[in-house]
């Protein structure tokens, strides 16, 4: 296909961005890739069918592994902060293939999920895995249902679920309480970690 001029105006820097990804990525077995997941939550006229594509998601022994992307001009390390703090979405898309597996007979496995933010430079920043605990699991497709039921719809795709605000204020990056307070937005144990706190 012929590329118009915008197009072969970006594509120096798409064609750097797809050479970062790390190897593995392409190297693994039986990767999941953009493949749509649509599940129903609810019945009734409470009955909502919430959809989403995560960009590339694997299963193995080890457990499911889900993988976000992030094309950015920004500094990638930043970004990776950003997303793994406020933006919800690839805690969603853990939501969902665990709730796919699960109806489809798979046996119940730790759920692990991980950004990869990529410049047209050819930089690529690694986020750390961060697994998903049951509880968080559950409360994150409470509040993922409680969300998509306030849409005047009955069909939800994800990326109508992303809070207006998915980016973190530049003061977060300071504060010393970053670590409680992103516990608390992804659901993990806050309380015991505030338990834990020195006390001044």
């Amino acid at each position: 296909t012929e590329l118009g001029e915008r197009g072969k105006r970006f594509k120096p820097g798409v064609e750097k961005a797809i050479n970062a990804v790390p190897a593995y990525v392409w190297e693994r077995e039986r990767p999941q890739v953009e493949g749509q997941i649509d599940i129903q939550y609810g019945e009734g006229e409470g009955a909502v069918t919430i959809s989403g594509k995560p960009d590339v998601w694997f299963m193995d022994d080890g457990g499911v592994e889900i993988i976000d992307f992030k094309t950015t001009s920004k500094k990638p390390s930043e970004v990776i902060a950003s997303y793994e703090m406020w933006n919800q979405q690839i805690r969603y898309y853990a939501v969902l293939i665990n709730d796919w597996l699960w109806m489809k007979g798979a046996t119940q496995k730790p759920v692990y999920t991980k950004h990869i933010a990529l410049t047209t430079k050819g930089d690529c920043v690694e986020g750390k895995p961060k697994m998903l605990s049951r509880k968080q699991i559950k409360l994150h497709r409470e509040h993922m249902v409680k969300i998509a039921q306030s849409v005047p719809s009955q069909d939800v795709k994800l990326s109508d679920l992303q809070p207006a605000f998915s980016s973190r204020p530049v003061h977060c990056g300071s504060c010393e309480y970053q670590m409680i307070d992103e516990l608390y937005l992804t659901h993990g144990d806050h309380e015991s970690a505030i338990g834990k706190w020195p006390k001044t």
